[in-house]
Formats: structure tokens, sequence, C-alpha cells
């Protein structure tokens, strides 16, 4: 015996037998390295591990979900600590994406919102361009439950087309421009959004399907409102 634990901790149970080969109960043993237990954790595991045992012995059908581990004495510690006499907070009432994205333009409209490419773009740009871009796609049928689909890279552009299509209270639609055309038929077929948004390098993956093609540089947003 070396007196040092060669793991964490270790759980050791054997079964007993009498002389005559009459069972004779289980016999433990407990192995710990006292550096990251205490030996009274160590006797709170033991005793709940016996709870246990006790527990589907008697009933070898009961569901261990269903065991209660804590003792009396325990639960009325966790009582006093406050587990039950927590104040209850009030329920948050859910908010959109584009009305939390308001709140931060509102607390902080000059901080930088993204970066990509060395470019930044701060969030008064970004809720300006988004709301530019949600008017023009307002007035061409966008709105609660429809669609708008969104074919972009990763980019600064991107995020400016997700944004402006939930503000208009649309679903968008994400198409990855590394998807083969006829996936990307297949989306658009399905979906059936009423108008893509895409780049003008990007715009002859989805040309000629009969939908309304938005390139996020269009000329026509700078008449569109920014707020």
């Amino acid at each position: 015996d070396t007196q040092t634990a060669r793991m964490d901790l270790t759980f050791s149970l054997n079964e007993r037998w009498t002389d005559d080969g009459a069972p004779a109960g289980i016999s433990g043993a407990v192995e710990f390295r006292t550096d990251v237990f205490d030996p009274t954790t160590i006797q709170q595991l033991v005793t709940r591990l016996e709870r246990i045992l006790v527990a589907v012995t008697a009933d070898p059908l009961r569901r261990l979900s269903s065991v209660e581990l804590l003792s009396e004495d325990e639960r009325e510690r966790l009582d006093a600590w406050g587990n039950r006499n927590a104040p209850i907070m009030s329920e948050v009432a859910a908010k959109s994406i584009p009305v939390l994205f308001g709140g931060q333009v509102a607390r902080c409209p000059d901080a930088v919102a993204l970066v990509s490419d060395g470019r930044s773009v701060t969030y008064r740009e970004l809720d300006e361009a988004s709301n530019r871009l949600a008017h023009l796609l307002v007035g061409h049928g966008a709105g609660p439950g429809r669609r708008v689909a969104v074919l972009f890279s990763r980019s600064v552009e991107a995020i400016v087309a997700i944004l402006g299509v939930l503000k208009t209270g649309a679903a968008y639609v994400p198409i990855d421009p590394a998807h083969p055309d006829a996936r990307v038929g297949f989306v658009l077929g399905d979906a059936a959004p009423v108008a893509v948004v895409t780049t003008a390098q990007l715009r002859p993956r989805v040309e000629g399907y009969d939908l309304l093609v938005v390139e996020v540089d269009d000329a026509r947003l700078g008449d569109q409102p920014s707020g």
C-alpha cells in the first residue's frame, strides 16, 4: 500500500459470502486524492450512493431519476440558502432581433458593430443601411408571413441584408453561394420568396427565376428613408 491514490476518486464494491456460500452483503471502499476531496465530501458521496442502492434493491424497477439523493437535512439547508425563497423574476417580454438591435443603436450609435476585410461599420451605419433596404423590400411585398432570399458570402453586406429583411417582418432564407445552381434553384422554388437580395457579382446566380432581385448596393436604396 503506497498510501497514494492512483485516481482522483475510486469506488470499489465487492460481494461477500459466508463460508457455506450464502450471500453476506456487499463491502465497499473509497480511494480518493486528499488534494481534490475532503473526508466530509467523500462521506456525503458514500451516503448518497447508499441511499441509491437501498432504493433500487427495494424496488428494482424503480427509475433512477425518481430516487431522492438529498437527505431532509440537506434539503432544509438548500431552502435556507434561498433555493426556494429566491424572488421570482418577472417574465421578460420576448423581443425581436430588430427591437434588440434598435436598443443597441440607441445606446452606442457610433460604436463599431461589424469589422470585415479591414472595413468597420458602426451601429448607426448598419441601422441606416438596413432601414433603407427594409423600406425598399416592403414596397415590393416583403412583410410578416413572407420570405426573402439572401445570397451572400460572409460579409458586411450579408448582415445588412439579413437585418433589413428582419425589419420588414419577413423571414430570410439564406443561400450559400458555394451551393451548385441546382441547389440554389431548389431553395428558391421551395421557399417561394418575394425577392432575392444579393450582390452584383452574384446576381447571375438568381436570374431567370421570375423574382425581384435587389442588389445590396442598388442605387435605388439611396432614395429610401434611413429611419
